[in-house]
């Protein structure tokens, strides 16, 4: 690492200013950048998409859990161009292994929620320390800056899920009118090119945000460094000395006349002789009184260079005054019950928060696989009889549903025959796959709460049924034979459905 070579101004700054330092790395080489990010996050993307083919939710969360191996990328990019080498996408995969080897198995496992964890990853990544000593140089480094680091990473997060939804939402303005968003086929959680979509769009906030997050916490470390190590002192004294270099190999005439002025000055003169002959004392200064040194030092101390601030932080004891003859003491039965209540309360959290994180586990297998064996109510507990009005009890209906409703549709009951097949599938859904609905549901707020909860088959059915129920009941249009048909041949496959 050559100072001389640096490209940013390194002086010493604010957390916040070296933030935006971090920024202006982004804007300043953002097509290295982003030509290495592309590289390496465009195959990722397609890979865990293989891996978890018909299942974009989970390749998502793949591409979201490696992103530590995609900031060590940005970081080598930043960390180069910094001293002035930018490296190509050549040399950045070449230099692949050797990034997989500073620490990302504890970035991808314990450290990977780690609020922190681009102000130390270039700790990690750029001065290669391992164990006790990487521990140490991370309190060091961590001092008065940590906070900063996890705000930046809070501020990120929001950011990133801003633009996200902003992207969605964009989407959705951009809609024909006329498209029904309800029926499953179109922005349905069980639409396969609608989910690769909306990971293409998070894919793209987080190219938005990530280089940022990375560059900030890298001019984090690289202040933090400055006002350890006074590198701008180092800097300034190493530029003085280029400089000093290059008069004396520029100017040889005038370091000459130096030397002879210099010579001419130190040569003996009359004045000097007669002082010499008057007084031998020598030119140093007598040595201070000793009463005199305290005020010396006071003085030198007082002045603004050394007018320096520190900020100590820490627990400490709490000392307490002991009147005479008045013991604080507490009794040993006191103290053991004092750190059994405490080991107890630290167990009850980490027992509770396990328990979160299993529950969040199995909410998201829940939504992500509905056909996974769930706990059964028992009959009747807490299930709606009635939906909009309609009757969806078991006992309500026929033993043959869709023998029952042609028979009506040939009977010009068609009203009665669409609302019996819908009253079916809403049964179907509430009594069979406990799908928990409001008696208040609406037709729409019942295709909402399906999505992902069922099936593709048995959410394609209720669309199917949804749209002509309602162009029946609202529209008064009546639907074709054929349509009456296809409901009732494909209803033996809905009643089959586990």
């Amino acid at each position: 690492m050559e100072l001389e070579n640096v490209t940013v101004e390194i002086r010493p700054r604010n957390a916040w200013e070296a933030m935006d330092l971090g920024f202006s790395m982004v804007r300043q080489w953002w097509k290295p950048v982003y030509r290495v990010w592309f590289a390496v996050l465009l195959p990722l993307f397609l890979l865990c998409h293989l891996l978890f083919l018909g299942s974009p939710l989970l390749a998502l969360l793949a591409l979201w859990w490696i992103k530590p191996l995609l900031d060590r990328v940005l970081l080598h990019v930043y960390s180069r161009a910094v001293f002035g080498e930018e490296p190509s996408v050549r040399e950045t995969i070449k230099a692949l292994p050797r990034l997989l080897r500073t620490g990302l198995l504890w970035h991808l496992t314990l450290l990977r929620l780690d609020p922190s964890r681009s102000f130390r990853l270039p700790v990690m990544q750029l001065e290669g320390l391992t164990g006790k000593a990487r521990r140490e140089r991370f309190k060091v480094i961590g001092r008065r800056n940590r906070s900063h680091a996890q705000a930046l990473t809070i501020i990120c997060l929001h950011l990133e899920t801003f633009i996200y939804v902003g992207l969605i939402v964009l989407l959705y303005l951009m809609v024909p009118e006329g498209v029904e968003l309800d029926d499953g086929s179109f922005f349905g959680d069980d639409s396969l090119p609608i989910q690769l979509i909306q990971n293409t769009l998070a894919v793209v906030a987080t190219s938005l945000i990530e280089p940022a997050y990375v560059a900030a916490g890298f001019g984090l470390y690289l202040n933090r460094r400055t006002q350890l190590e006074g590198w701008d002192i180092e800097l300034r004294l190493r530029r003085m000395a280029r400089r000093l270099d290059g008069l004396k190999t520029r100017a040889p005439t005038a370091i000459a006349a130096s030397l002879l002025a210099a010579s001419l000055a130190l040569a003996p003169t009359p004045w000097t002789n007669a002082r010499a002959a008057i007084s031998d004392e020598p030119l140093a200064p007598q040595p201070l009184p000793a009463e005199s040194v305290r005020e010396v030092v006071d003085a030198v101390l007082a002045h603004e260079d050394f007018d320096t601030k520190r900020t100590l932080s820490g627990w400490l004891p709490k000392e307490v005054d002991k009147p005479d003859g008045v013991d604080f003491e507490l009794p040993d039965w006191a103290r053991l019950l004092g750190g059994a209540l405490g080991k107890l309360s630290e167990v009850l959290l980490w027992a509770a928060a396990l328990a979160l994180i299993v529950v969040l586990v199995v909410y998201a297998l829940r939504r992500e696989f509905p056909s996974l064996p769930s706990r059964r109510r028992r009959a009747g507990d807490g299930l709606p009889r009635t939906l909009s009005g309609l009757d969806i009890r078991p006992q309500s209906l026929p033993d043959d549903i869709p023998g029952t409703a042609l028979k009506l549709w040939r009977a010009n009951k068609a009203r009665a025959a669409l609302s019996l097949l819908y009253r079916g599938c809403l049964s179907i859904l509430v009594n069979r796959h406990r799908l928990e609905l409001p008696e208040s549901a609406t037709e729409g707020d019942v295709l909402l709460l399906a999505r992902g909860r069922v099936s593709e088959e048995i959410g394609a059915y209720l669309g199917r049924t949804t749209r002509l129920w309602q162009a029946l009941a609202y529209g008064h249009r009546l639907p074709t034979d054929a349509d009456v048909a296809g409901l009732c041949e494909g209803w033996r496959s809905l009643d089959a459905a586990p």
